[in-house]
Protein backbone atom coordinates (compact mmCIF):
# COMPACT_ATOMS: atom_id res chain seq x y z
CA UNK A 1 0.00 0.00 0.00
CA UNK A 2 1.61 3.55 -0.99
CA UNK A 3 1.92 5.79 2.11
CA UNK A 4 0.08 9.61 0.94
CA UNK A 5 2.54 12.35 1.73
CA UNK A 6 1.46 15.16 3.30
CA UNK A 7 2.42 18.45 1.48
CA UNK A 8 4.08 21.16 3.45
CA UNK A 9 4.13 24.37 1.84
CA UNK A 10 6.46 27.07 3.57
CA UNK A 11 6.31 30.87 3.09
CA UNK A 12 8.90 33.16 4.00
CA UNK A 13 9.13 36.92 3.38
CA UNK A 14 12.97 37.20 1.90
CA UNK A 15 15.24 34.55 0.14
CA UNK A 16 18.60 36.21 0.78
CA UNK A 17 20.25 33.62 3.30
CA UNK A 18 19.58 34.78 6.96
CA UNK A 19 18.74 32.84 10.18
CA UNK A 20 15.18 32.30 9.38
CA UNK A 21 16.38 31.20 5.67
CA UNK A 22 18.43 28.48 7.31
CA UNK A 23 15.98 27.56 9.60
CA UNK A 24 13.51 26.97 6.56
CA UNK A 25 16.08 25.60 4.92
CA UNK A 26 17.01 23.12 7.67
CA UNK A 27 13.00 21.83 8.07
CA UNK A 28 12.46 21.61 4.02
CA UNK A 29 15.64 19.27 3.59
CA UNK A 30 15.52 17.29 6.12
CA UNK A 31 11.96 16.00 6.09
CA UNK A 32 11.48 12.28 5.57
CA UNK A 33 11.27 11.94 1.86
CA UNK A 34 8.80 8.66 1.96
CA UNK A 35 6.25 10.89 4.39
CA UNK A 36 6.45 14.50 3.42
CA UNK A 37 6.86 17.00 0.46
CA UNK A 38 8.40 20.49 0.69
CA UNK A 39 7.65 23.36 -1.45
CA UNK A 40 9.14 26.58 -0.37
CA UNK A 41 7.94 29.85 -1.57
CA UNK A 42 9.82 32.95 -0.93
CA UNK A 43 10.11 36.70 -1.84
CA UNK A 44 12.86 38.01 -4.50
CA UNK A 45 15.32 35.73 -6.10
CA UNK A 46 18.67 35.00 -3.56
CA UNK A 47 20.66 32.17 -2.37
CA UNK A 48 17.93 30.45 -0.74
CA UNK A 49 16.10 29.02 -3.91
CA UNK A 50 19.79 28.36 -5.28
CA UNK A 51 20.53 26.51 -2.14
CA UNK A 52 17.25 24.70 -2.41
CA UNK A 53 17.59 23.72 -5.65
CA UNK A 54 21.15 21.69 -5.23
CA UNK A 55 18.92 19.53 -2.77
CA UNK A 56 15.82 19.33 -5.29
CA UNK A 57 13.19 21.20 -2.98
CA UNK A 58 11.18 22.96 -5.37
CA UNK A 59 10.74 26.67 -4.80
CA UNK A 60 8.67 29.15 -5.86
CA UNK A 61 9.87 33.24 -6.36
CA UNK A 62 7.05 35.65 -5.13
CA UNK A 63 8.69 38.87 -6.68
CA UNK A 64 5.79 41.37 -5.25
CA UNK A 65 6.83 40.06 -1.83
CA UNK A 66 9.30 42.39 0.48
CA UNK A 67 9.69 43.07 4.01
CA UNK A 68 8.46 46.84 3.59
CA UNK A 69 4.19 47.76 3.53
CA UNK A 70 3.11 48.62 -0.07
CA UNK A 71 -0.66 48.23 -0.68
CA UNK A 72 -0.07 47.17 -4.09
CA UNK A 73 2.75 44.77 -3.66
CA UNK A 74 0.53 43.37 -0.66
CA UNK A 75 -2.65 42.73 -2.56
CA UNK A 76 -0.50 41.04 -5.53
CA UNK A 77 0.98 38.69 -3.07
CA UNK A 78 -2.18 38.04 -1.45
CA UNK A 79 -3.21 36.66 -5.15
CA UNK A 80 -0.35 34.89 -5.59
CA UNK A 81 -0.21 33.25 -2.21
CA UNK A 82 -3.87 32.30 -2.61
CA UNK A 83 -3.23 31.10 -5.50
CA UNK A 84 -0.69 28.89 -5.04
CA UNK A 85 -2.43 27.30 -2.03
CA UNK A 86 -4.77 25.97 -4.38
CA UNK A 87 -2.91 24.62 -6.96
CA UNK A 88 -0.59 23.37 -4.03
CA UNK A 89 -3.29 22.05 -2.01
CA UNK A 90 -0.63 21.62 1.08
CA UNK A 91 -1.65 19.74 3.75
CA UNK A 92 0.05 22.09 6.33
CA UNK A 93 1.15 25.99 5.32
CA UNK A 94 4.47 26.60 7.64
CA UNK A 95 4.47 30.78 7.50
CA UNK A 96 8.10 32.39 8.57
CA UNK A 97 8.83 35.83 9.25
CA UNK A 98 6.35 39.24 10.27
CA UNK A 99 4.95 39.67 6.73
CA UNK A 100 4.83 36.46 5.11
CA UNK A 101 3.53 35.36 8.93
CA UNK A 102 0.63 37.89 8.69
CA UNK A 103 -0.17 38.32 5.09
CA UNK A 104 0.15 34.28 4.84
CA UNK A 105 -2.10 33.79 7.86
CA UNK A 106 -4.96 36.16 6.65
CA UNK A 107 -4.42 33.98 3.07
CA UNK A 108 -4.29 30.80 4.43
CA UNK A 109 -7.61 31.00 6.75
CA UNK A 110 -9.56 33.18 4.17
CA UNK A 111 -8.96 30.35 1.72
CA UNK A 112 -9.97 27.50 4.24
CA UNK A 113 -13.47 29.35 4.99
CA UNK A 114 -13.78 29.12 0.84
CA UNK A 115 -13.04 25.70 1.30
CA UNK A 116 -15.33 25.00 3.75
CA UNK A 117 -18.53 27.07 1.75
CA UNK A 118 -17.36 25.06 -1.39
CA UNK A 119 -17.66 21.56 0.23
CA UNK A 120 -21.12 22.33 1.78
CA UNK A 121 -22.62 23.09 -1.85
CA UNK A 122 -24.59 20.09 -2.79
CA UNK A 123 -23.12 20.88 -6.09
CA UNK A 124 -19.32 19.59 -5.11
CA UNK A 125 -18.46 16.70 -6.53
CA UNK A 126 -14.47 17.24 -5.27
CA UNK A 127 -13.75 17.97 -2.29
CA UNK A 128 -10.95 20.75 -1.37
CA UNK A 129 -8.87 20.35 1.53
CA UNK A 130 -8.26 22.60 3.98
CA UNK A 131 -4.75 23.50 5.45
CA UNK A 132 -3.15 23.07 9.06
CA UNK A 133 -1.30 27.19 9.92
CA UNK A 134 2.02 26.77 11.78
CA UNK A 135 3.85 30.21 12.26
CA UNK A 136 7.58 30.41 13.59
CA UNK A 137 8.50 34.09 14.59
CA UNK A 138 11.91 34.41 14.32
CA UNK A 139 11.93 37.49 17.16
CA UNK A 140 9.18 39.41 17.79
CA UNK A 141 9.20 42.91 15.61
CA UNK A 142 8.24 45.05 18.51
CA UNK A 143 11.63 44.72 19.60
CA UNK A 144 12.89 46.75 17.09
CA UNK A 145 13.76 50.76 17.67
CA UNK A 146 10.52 51.84 16.55
CA UNK A 147 8.01 54.71 17.64
CA UNK A 148 5.85 54.02 19.83
CA UNK A 149 2.75 54.07 17.89
CA UNK A 150 4.41 51.82 15.57
CA UNK A 151 5.82 49.50 18.15
CA UNK A 152 1.95 48.96 19.52
CA UNK A 153 0.60 48.44 15.93
CA UNK A 154 2.98 46.02 15.58
CA UNK A 155 2.04 44.04 18.67
CA UNK A 156 -1.42 44.23 17.47
CA UNK A 157 -0.09 42.81 13.92
CA UNK A 158 1.85 40.06 15.76
CA UNK A 159 -1.19 39.09 17.80
CA UNK A 160 -3.57 39.01 15.31
CA UNK A 161 -0.97 36.48 12.85
CA UNK A 162 -1.01 34.10 16.32
CA UNK A 163 -5.06 34.64 16.64
CA UNK A 164 -4.86 33.33 12.71
CA UNK A 165 -2.81 30.52 13.03
CA UNK A 166 -3.33 27.38 14.58
CA UNK A 167 -0.19 26.89 16.22
CA UNK A 168 2.58 29.67 16.67
CA UNK A 169 6.49 28.84 17.30
CA UNK A 170 8.86 30.66 19.19
CA UNK A 171 12.23 30.62 19.38
CA UNK A 172 13.17 31.31 23.15
CA UNK A 173 11.35 31.52 26.28
CA UNK A 174 11.95 35.13 26.63
CA UNK A 175 10.20 35.82 23.32
CA UNK A 176 7.28 33.46 24.78
CA UNK A 177 7.58 35.95 28.41
CA UNK A 178 6.93 38.89 25.70
CA UNK A 179 3.52 37.77 24.73
CA UNK A 180 2.32 36.20 28.11
CA UNK A 181 -0.17 38.93 28.49
CA UNK A 182 -1.53 38.22 24.52
CA UNK A 183 -5.42 37.74 24.77
CA UNK A 184 -6.50 34.07 23.92
CA UNK A 185 -3.89 32.80 22.47
CA UNK A 186 -1.26 31.50 24.90
CA UNK A 187 -2.31 27.54 24.19
CA UNK A 188 -1.51 27.79 20.60
CA UNK A 189 2.31 28.93 21.52
CA UNK A 190 4.74 26.36 21.58
CA UNK A 191 8.79 27.04 22.45
CA UNK A 192 11.56 25.21 19.73
CA UNK A 193 15.13 26.36 19.94
CA UNK A 194 16.64 26.28 16.91
CA UNK A 195 19.56 23.25 16.68
CA UNK A 196 22.91 22.91 14.98
CA UNK A 197 24.16 19.59 12.73
CA UNK A 198 26.46 17.35 15.22
CA UNK A 199 29.03 18.57 13.29
CA UNK A 200 30.67 21.44 10.86
CA UNK A 201 33.63 21.83 8.97
CA UNK A 202 35.40 24.57 10.55
CA UNK A 203 38.49 25.32 8.44
CA UNK A 204 41.34 26.02 10.40
CA UNK A 205 42.58 29.28 11.41
CA UNK A 206 45.47 30.24 8.58
CA UNK A 207 42.86 29.27 5.84
CA UNK A 208 39.79 30.56 7.06
CA UNK A 209 42.09 34.14 7.15
CA UNK A 210 43.23 33.66 3.90
CA UNK A 211 39.53 33.36 2.32
CA UNK A 212 38.32 36.04 4.25
CA UNK A 213 41.05 38.15 3.50
CA UNK A 214 41.18 38.00 0.12
CA UNK A 215 40.88 41.55 -1.81
CA UNK A 216 41.61 42.87 1.88
CA UNK A 217 45.23 43.87 3.90
CA UNK A 218 44.46 42.52 7.33
CA UNK A 219 47.40 41.66 9.25
CA UNK A 220 47.50 37.83 9.27
CA UNK A 221 48.83 37.44 12.89
CA UNK A 222 47.41 40.05 14.58
CA UNK A 223 44.12 39.22 17.01
CA UNK A 224 40.99 39.23 14.90
CA UNK A 225 37.80 39.68 16.61
CA UNK A 226 35.10 38.95 14.15
CA UNK A 227 31.29 38.78 13.14
CA UNK A 228 28.88 37.27 11.05
CA UNK A 229 26.00 39.67 10.04
CA UNK A 230 23.79 41.39 7.59
CA UNK A 231 24.80 44.75 7.62
CA UNK A 232 21.32 45.80 9.53
CA UNK A 233 20.74 48.60 12.06
CA UNK A 234 19.84 45.61 13.86
CA UNK A 235 22.96 44.29 14.13
CA UNK A 236 24.11 47.26 16.19
CA UNK A 237 27.34 46.86 13.97
CA UNK A 238 27.69 51.17 14.70
CA UNK A 239 27.91 50.94 18.06
CA UNK A 240 31.19 48.13 17.45
CA UNK A 241 33.00 50.83 15.58
CA UNK A 242 32.26 53.29 18.26
CA UNK A 243 33.91 51.03 20.81
CA UNK A 244 36.72 50.51 18.59
CA UNK A 245 39.12 53.34 19.65
CA UNK A 246 39.05 52.22 23.45
CA UNK A 247 39.81 48.33 22.21
CA UNK A 248 42.83 50.19 20.46
CA UNK A 249 43.57 51.10 23.76
CA UNK A 250 44.64 47.70 25.06
CA UNK A 251 45.43 46.30 21.86
CA UNK A 252 46.82 48.33 19.54
CA UNK A 253 47.36 46.11 16.64
CA UNK A 254 43.54 44.26 17.15
CA UNK A 255 41.60 44.18 14.05
CA UNK A 256 37.42 43.92 13.92
CA UNK A 257 36.65 41.73 10.89
CA UNK A 258 32.78 41.91 9.24
CA UNK A 259 31.33 39.45 7.31
CA UNK A 260 28.37 40.42 5.40
CA UNK A 261 26.47 42.66 3.09
CA UNK A 262 23.70 44.41 3.78
CA UNK A 263 21.62 48.29 3.20
CA UNK A 264 24.13 49.41 6.12
CA UNK A 265 27.44 49.21 4.21
CA UNK A 266 27.85 52.76 3.26
CA UNK A 267 26.82 54.21 6.27
CA UNK A 268 29.15 52.27 8.63
CA UNK A 269 32.02 52.67 5.43
CA UNK A 270 31.38 56.51 6.57
CA UNK A 271 31.66 55.78 10.25
CA UNK A 272 34.68 53.68 10.03
CA UNK A 273 36.00 56.70 7.97
CA UNK A 274 34.83 59.33 10.78
CA UNK A 275 36.83 57.95 13.50
CA UNK A 276 39.82 57.04 11.11
CA UNK A 277 40.10 53.39 11.49
CA UNK A 278 40.11 52.05 8.12
CA UNK A 279 43.42 50.16 9.16
CA UNK A 280 41.57 48.54 12.08
CA UNK A 281 37.81 47.80 10.74
CA UNK A 282 37.08 45.71 7.62
CA UNK A 283 34.02 44.71 6.02
CA UNK A 284 34.90 41.80 4.01
CA UNK A 285 31.45 41.33 2.30
CA UNK A 286 29.65 38.16 2.07
CA UNK A 287 31.46 34.94 1.97
CA UNK A 288 29.93 31.36 0.98
CA UNK A 289 29.62 28.94 3.87
CA UNK A 290 30.82 31.63 6.39
CA UNK A 291 30.04 29.39 9.90
CA UNK A 292 32.94 27.10 8.27
CA UNK A 293 35.12 30.34 8.72
CA UNK A 294 34.94 31.30 12.26
CA UNK A 295 38.05 30.01 13.26
CA UNK A 296 39.97 32.68 12.13
CA UNK A 297 38.39 34.49 14.53
CA UNK A 298 39.86 34.89 18.17
CA UNK A 299 36.83 36.39 19.62
CA UNK A 300 33.55 36.86 18.80
CA UNK A 301 31.19 39.54 18.53
CA UNK A 302 27.34 39.94 18.36
CA UNK A 303 26.65 43.70 19.06
CA UNK A 304 23.36 43.20 17.89
CA UNK A 305 19.97 45.71 19.42
CA UNK A 306 17.63 42.90 18.00
CA UNK A 307 17.61 39.02 17.78
CA UNK A 308 15.92 36.03 18.08
CA UNK A 309 17.79 32.60 18.97
CA UNK A 310 20.48 33.67 16.41
CA UNK A 311 22.29 30.15 14.93
CA UNK A 312 25.66 32.24 14.32
CA UNK A 313 26.29 32.22 18.39
CA UNK A 314 25.59 28.76 17.95
CA UNK A 315 28.19 28.34 15.37
CA UNK A 316 30.43 30.79 17.80
CA UNK A 317 29.84 27.99 20.13
CA UNK A 318 30.46 24.90 18.10
CA UNK A 319 33.76 26.78 16.98
CA UNK A 320 34.67 27.24 20.68
CA UNK A 321 35.34 30.83 20.55
CA UNK A 322 35.68 33.30 23.39
CA UNK A 323 32.14 35.06 22.62
CA UNK A 324 30.44 38.53 23.49
CA UNK A 325 26.88 39.00 22.80
CA UNK A 326 24.02 41.71 23.78
CA UNK A 327 21.95 40.29 26.24
CA UNK A 328 18.51 40.23 24.02
CA UNK A 329 16.34 38.21 22.52
CA UNK A 330 17.14 34.41 23.48
CA UNK A 331 21.13 35.27 24.02
CA UNK A 332 20.58 34.95 27.75
CA UNK A 333 19.12 31.18 26.96
CA UNK A 334 22.34 30.19 25.31
CA UNK A 335 25.08 32.22 26.90
CA UNK A 336 25.69 32.23 30.83
CA UNK A 337 27.00 35.43 31.72
CA UNK A 338 31.25 35.07 32.91
CA UNK A 339 30.72 31.23 32.38
CA UNK A 340 30.54 30.49 28.71
CA UNK A 341 30.61 33.75 27.26
CA UNK A 342 29.91 37.88 27.93
CA UNK A 343 27.46 39.46 28.02
CA UNK A 344 26.41 43.17 27.94
CA UNK A 345 23.69 45.35 27.18
CA UNK A 346 22.77 46.96 23.83
CA UNK A 347 24.09 50.48 22.66
CA UNK A 348 26.95 50.31 24.89
CA UNK A 349 30.21 50.66 22.82
CA UNK A 350 31.81 51.27 26.36
CA UNK A 351 31.05 47.54 27.61
CA UNK A 352 31.86 46.16 23.91
CA UNK A 353 35.27 46.95 24.68
CA UNK A 354 35.63 46.37 28.27
CA UNK A 355 34.62 42.71 27.40
CA UNK A 356 36.65 42.33 24.37
CA UNK A 357 39.68 43.67 26.37
CA UNK A 358 38.94 41.19 29.06
CA UNK A 359 39.26 38.31 27.25
CA UNK A 360 42.72 40.13 25.84
CA UNK A 361 44.10 40.09 29.49
CA UNK A 362 42.50 36.88 30.54
CA UNK A 363 43.52 34.19 27.97
CA UNK A 364 42.71 31.40 30.89
CA UNK A 365 39.17 32.35 31.31
CA UNK A 366 38.82 33.02 27.84
CA UNK A 367 39.48 29.58 27.22
CA UNK A 368 37.18 27.98 29.66
CA UNK A 369 34.21 30.05 28.77
CA UNK A 370 34.65 28.91 25.21
CA UNK A 371 34.91 25.59 26.44
CA UNK A 372 31.46 25.84 28.51
CA UNK A 373 29.74 27.63 25.54
CA UNK A 374 30.85 24.74 22.88
CA UNK A 375 29.57 22.20 25.84
CA UNK A 376 26.26 23.82 26.09
CA UNK A 377 25.51 24.16 22.27
CA UNK A 378 26.14 21.00 21.65
CA UNK A 379 23.97 19.40 24.24
CA UNK A 380 20.98 21.69 24.25
CA UNK A 381 20.86 23.40 20.86
CA UNK A 382 20.81 19.90 18.04
CA UNK A 383 19.50 20.49 14.68
CA UNK A 384 18.28 16.45 15.63
CA UNK A 385 15.85 17.84 18.66
CA UNK A 386 14.37 20.80 16.80
CA UNK A 387 13.53 18.59 13.82
CA UNK A 388 11.81 15.83 16.37
CA UNK A 389 9.51 18.71 18.25
CA UNK A 390 8.87 20.93 14.53
CA UNK A 391 7.75 17.52 13.13
CA UNK A 392 5.42 16.30 15.73
CA UNK A 393 3.56 20.11 14.90
CA UNK A 394 3.45 18.38 11.53
CA UNK A 395 1.67 15.19 12.95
Amino acid sequence: MTMVKKKILYFITKSNWGGAQRHVFDLATNLPKTKFEAVVAAGGSGPLHDKLKETGIRSISVDSLSRDISTTQDALSFITFWRLIHSEKPDIIHLHSPKAGGLGALTARLYNLFVLLHNSLPTTHYPLPTSKILYTAHGWPFNEDRPAIQKYLIRLFSWLTIVLAHQTIVISDRERRQVKNFLLVQKKIVRIYNGLEPEIAFKNRAEARQIISNQLTIDQEAPWIGTVAELHKNKGLDFAIEAWPEVLTDKQNAKLVIIGEGEERANLEKKIELFGLQSSIFLAGRKADASSLLKAFDVFLLSSIKEGLPYVILEAGAAELPTVATSVGGLTEIIDDMKSGILIQARHPKEIAKAINYFFNKPENAKKMAQALKTKVTKTFTLRKMLRETYALYS
